[in-house]
């Protein structure tokens, strides 16, 4: 069952017409996502028991009302406790409203999609759900960062001893802007040994000691990182979150976003000269800053200075002479390389050294797009 927007009704399920209808075929229900939607529905989520996916958005404010009010509200509490089946949650806030008390056998749940819902409730369910494959908690969209989401007060308290999650594989997660002790808590503790893909959004690292420590204990089987990072200009590579993992990970994939400037794609570049340090990746992919979603006019892809470029000379040359892996891959979105006859007469120097094949492809497909992407690969014969 799918209720599309915009939602009829703020004081109803749907409609006052049908609501009785509704009520008699909760049981029957086994998807249900629900956006923008009533928070009445809250309230019928402990009748729901073939219910196998549940998806939730609160219906926003009135014009009439403020959004700081509307972060107050207190919501009715869902509670999946008649719903053994229920394997996927994606619930969207603002606040909190999941009873934590009386919730689902949480071991049956294997996905959570989480955004704008309360740090402790994130971390909570994270502890909850034992058998969780997939976990996604987002804070915000784009340059949109609420500070205070309120909503009714999570139960429990922070980690106090390890967390292992066996079955985990894909783990995103959205740091605070500002120190929080759930937070901490949950990096100092949680171990992910079958993780496969990790995505952090980091804002302030250094605020987040138990970060470094969690990233250095990842498994070794670990496949793809990406990291969108917020580095300050006096910060050395050697401080850089990078600098925690275990250089022998086999990562195939690393991708970096800079959340302000050129200073985190500064960071990766220096460390990747290092052919030891994760020597398996294939596929290096560098990302400028988000667009402005409010911009009149889209903002121009950041261009990557002159230094950048001759790094990028030293990877393709230290990889290729490692011999660690068949081919190696440059992806740049909203950067801008330019690749003059200099360049260019240096990639022809470097083929001829290593019997290489390089090729430069830029997507010129959209010339208006301020963010057409450019990649150069090689394949060792």
């Amino acid at each position: 069952m799918l209720i599309p927007q915009p939602w009829p009704d703020r004081e109803s399920l749907i409609d006052p017409s049908i609501d009785s209808l509704v009520i008699e075929n909760l049981h029957r229900i086994r998807h249900l996502h629900l956006q923008t939607a009533s928070v009445k529905w809250l309230s019928c989520t402990s009748e729901l028991p073939s219910l196998t996916h549940f998806g939730f958005s609160p219906n926003p404010p009135s014009p009439n009302t403020s959004m700081y009010t509307f972060l107050r509200t207190n919501y009715p509490l869902a509670s999946f406790s008649n719903s053994p089946h229920l394997h996927t949650l994606v619930l969207t806030g603002p606040g909190s409203y999941i009873d934590l008390n009386h919730g689902s056998n949480w071991s049956t749940i294997t996905t959570l999609e989480l955004s704008f819902l309360e740090r402790s409730t994130c971390v909570n369910l994270l502890k909850l759900c034992s058998n969780v494959e997939v976990f996604r908690c987002r804070w915000h969209t784009h340059h949109a960062r609420p500070r205070l989401l309120r909503g009714p007060i999570a139960s429990g308290t922070p980690w106090s001893s390890p967390v292992i999650r066996q079955s985990l594989r894909i783990l995103y997660w959205d740091m605070s802007q500002q120190t929080n002790h759930w937070e901490l808590q949950m990096f100092r503790y949680l171990h992910i040994p079958a993780v496969q893909k990790l995505d952090l959004r980091i804002w302030n690292h250094s605020q987040v000691p138990n970060l470094r420590e969690f990233c250095s204990r990842l498994s070794p089987s670990i496949t793809s990182i990406h990291l969108s990072m917020l580095c300050p200009p006096s910060q050395p590579a050697s401080d850089c979150i990078l600098a925690s993992f275990d250089p022998q990970l086999q990562t195939r994939e690393l991708g970096v976003r800079s959340l302000n400037g050129l200073h985190a794609v500064h960071h990766t570049l220096q460390r990747m000269t290092d052919p030891k340090f994760l020597p398996n990746v294939e596929r290096l992919r560098l990302f400028g800053r988000f667009p402005s979603p409010v911009a009149v006019q889209p903002s121009e892809s950041l261009v990557l200075p002159k230094w950048c470029t001759e790094l990028m000379l030293e990877i393709i040359q230290a990889r290729l002479l490692s011999k660690r892996v068949e081919k190696f891959r440059f992806e740049f979105e909203r950067l801008s390389v330019t690749w003059t006859p200099e360049l260019r007469a240096q990639l022809r120097v470097l083929e001829d050294q290593t019997d290489g094949n390089f090729d430069i492809v830029q997507n010129d497909s959209a010339p208006d797009h301020p963010y057409s992407s450019l990649q150069l690969w090689w394949n060792s014969p």
